[in-house]
């Protein structure tokens, strides 16, 4: 085996180690300003941000076109092809910033919002300057430069958090979102741009353009799709109830993806890089991405079925009461953390393989039965369309094993095989947060103390499992050694 080779498994291990630690920095920043946060806003403000926010967030896909993953799923590329993304994305940024500005008003009428007009203007400097960032922190990525990538993240979101709560404080409105949000993304940026030591050279035409292209265009028509499904509750919130629900959502979404961000991006993200450079290698690549598979999943599976009954009393104890329905939306959320924990890798599979075709028709599958969940909701109101949203969601993981296994070194015989030894940890999960949450309810306890006997049964049965069950004992040990065996590999 060649030095690079052996370098790929230490790579892989510190990369997770620093990503982890950079995520985990930027989630208790992101709870910080949460909690702080929302107990000086109101459900309305944060309502106004997330419909400007959505439609951002929607322009922004079309702003990179795929590119960056252009570079990731490529074994090598070069100055020439870099420069040419770059340039790409600057021009795409300032034509996508105008149509913002352009369609400002119309969107504030379609919601009969006017404060979203003003918002959309807010947030235009931060779009801008994050899309001028892109392909440096695309190299970043590619290079696995990942010390400097969880730098960036935790002084950007400490920026964020100092200059939002500052806001909050004088102004008590939604400009304290907007400033944070403008905040974090300008630190990024400038961090990225300085970190990553490249400057672009001229435009010019590259060879291999059609490829490029075609990639960029699959990997956009997966984006859109993926957004949009994911935005679906969002949208019909805000369009048939109002701000307020929609910033209970809000809310319940940030907390939702906490585990996402802290835990599942940061393991994918290291991961990635080493899958592209082990096509060649098909036995080397399959067992890289069924201990990715094992390990997420022996984190997400567990957590989510904790959540579902520590959800509400988590919240209210700290956002607050107000925010309770946000509360319950996060417990019908919880569901959908199983299947990102095995839907999440399979975007990365395809990538790696150079599978955009099927890339595409998984957004299409995902879009379509996300729509179908959230209509069945919709006339049992905004609860229930989170929880149709959410059910959705759960019931594409075997579509999604199914679709990326049709092909390539990993079948979905061996991702079901992966993910088997974490679902008896899930199920002890489940029942030991049920029995902590019911002996709650029975003693009529208030939120906080709800929180710790529903969170220390969950844990104290999934301890007792792992005592008894030796294979999920050895997976559990296998997770902790991936992630923490970095310092004696350095």
């Amino acid at each position: 085996m060649s030095e690079d080779a052996d370098r790929l498994p230490r790579s892989r291990s510190s990369g997770a180690t620093y990503l982890i630690g950079g995520r985990a920095g930027v989630g208790l920043i992101t709870l910080a300003s949460t909690i702080i946060t929302a107990r000086l806003l109101l459900p309305h403000a944060y309502g106004i941000a997330a419909m400007a926010l959505v439609f951002t967030g929607f322009l922004g896909i079309f702003r990179d076109a795929g590119m960056s993953q252009a570079i990731l799923r490529k074994g090598h590329i070069d100055e020439a092809e870099i420069s040419f993304l770059f340039w790409f994305n600057c021009a795409a940024t300032t034509v996508l910033a105008a149509a913002l500005a352009f369609l400002a008003r119309p969107l504030s009428d379609y919601y009969q919002t006017p404060e979203v007009r003003t918002v959309i203007f807010g947030l235009i400097p931060s779009f801008v300057i994050a899309g001028i960032a892109t392909q440096h922190g695309a190299i970043l990525h590619r290079n696995m430069r990942f010390a400097a990538i969880s730098t960036i993240s935790i002084t950007s979101a400490l920026a964020g958090f100092v200059i939002g709560v500052t806001v909050a404080f004088v102004r008590r409105d939604v400009w304290a979102i907007i400033a944070s949000a403008t905040a974090q993304a300008t630190v990024s940026a400038f961090l990225t741009i300085a970190l990553a030591k490249w400057k672009p050279s001229k435009p010019g035409r590259i060879s291999g353009l059609r490829d490029v292209l075609s990639f960029g265009t699959n990997s956009t028509a997966f984006s859109l799709l993926n957004y949009l499904s994911a935005s679906l509750p969002a949208f019909v919130l805000g369009s048939l109830f109002g701000p307020a629900p929609l910033g209970h959502f809000s809310r319940a979404q940030t907390l939702f993806s906490l585990p996402i961000n802290t835990g599942m991006s940061p393991i994918i993200q290291a991961t990635m890089p080493i899958m592209t450079r082990q096509r060649a290698d098909p036995p080397a690549y399959r067992e890289t991405y069924l201990q990715l598979l094992g390990r997420l999943n022996c984190i997400m599976l567990p957590g989510s079925c904790l959540l579902i009954f520590a959800a509400e009393p988590a919240v209210i104890t700290v956002l607050g009461a107000r925010w309770a329905i946000a509360g319950t939306m996060l417990a019908v959320l919880a569901p959908a953390l199983i299947a990102y924990g095995i839907n999440a890798p399979t975007v990365d599979l395809l990538i790696s393989q150079n599978r955009s075709a099927a890339l595409r028709m998984q957004g299409v599958y995902d879009f379509a039965c996300r729509a179908l969940g959230v209509l069945a909701g919709l006339p049992f109101g905004p609860i229930a369309i989170v929880a149709g949203y959410s059910i959705a969601t759960l019931l594409l993981a075997p579509l999604h094993v199914t679709l990326t296994g049709r092909q390539g070194p990993v079948t979905a015989r061996d991702q079901w095989q992966a993910i088997a030894p974490a679902l008896p940890i899930g199920l002890a999960a489940a029942i030991g947060g049920l029995a902590g949450r019911w002996l709650s309810n029975y003693a009529d306890l208030g939120p906080f103390w709800t929180l710790i006997s529903t969170v220390g049964a969950g844990l104290a049965t999934i301890f007792t499992l792992l005592a008894l069950n030796k294979k999920s004992r050895n997976m559990a040990v296998s997770l902790w050694y991936g992630l923490t065996n970095s310092s004696s590999s350095s």
